[in-house]
This record gives structure tokens, C-alpha cells and sequence, in this order.
């Protein structure tokens, strides 16, 4: 996977400055709170994040299934570094879930 990939490009490209476009991290965590009852996470459990980004839910994610494990994947290098800067428990894996 390299950057000849316009869709890679274009995410590495605005890694950086990602969370600045859309609604805020804590205005998307409000929300997971509001559906946490319908998606009925346990400690435990293992979750695969597929597109993860900068990993804003990600955080989250492990936070619920604690004692479990929570696998970030996307196809970024420049998003799954964002990822590794919040220091949360997660494995990282940068790779094409299409491929």
C-alpha cells in the first residue's frame, strides 16, 4: 500500500487536520453514549474498527470492552500515526480491507 493510491493520498494528505473537519470528538463521543445501550458492548469482547481514522472512537471502544480488545484498522499510514499519538490500548494494523 503506497501513496500511489489516490484514495490513500488523499487520506494521509489530511491526516493532520482530520478531526478539525468534522462534528467535535466530543460532540461524536455524546453520541456513541446515547447508543451504547443499542450496541450492547461487554468487557471482553473483541471489536475490529474498520476505517478507523485518527481513532476518535477507538478510545471509546476499548474503554467499553475492557479486559477485551479493540483492533483499529485503516488503510492510512498517515491516520493510523494519528491513532498511535492518542496512546490508547488498541492494536494498529494499516491495510486495504478491500484488498
Amino acid at each position: 500500500m503506497t501513496d500511489v493510491d489516490p484514495r490513500i493520498a488523499f487520506f494521509n494528505q489530511h491526516a493532520d487536520n482530520w478531526d478539525t473537519y468534522g462534528p467535535p470528538v466530543e460532540q461524536t463521543l455524546r453520541r456513541l453514549e446515547e447508543l451504547k445501550p443499542m450496541l450492547n458492548l461487554q468487557p471482553g469482547w473483541s471489536v475490529l474498527e474498520l476505517g478507523c481514522g485518527t481513532g476518535q472512537v477507538t478510545g471509546w471502544l476499548a474503554g467499553q470492552v475492557r479486559l477485551g480488545s479493540v483492533t483499529a484498522v485503516d488503510f492510512s499510514p498517515g491516520m493510523i500515526a494519528k491513532c498511535r499519538e492518542r496512546d490508547v490500548e488498541a492494536v494498529f494494523r494499516c491495510l486495504d480491507v478491500c484488498t
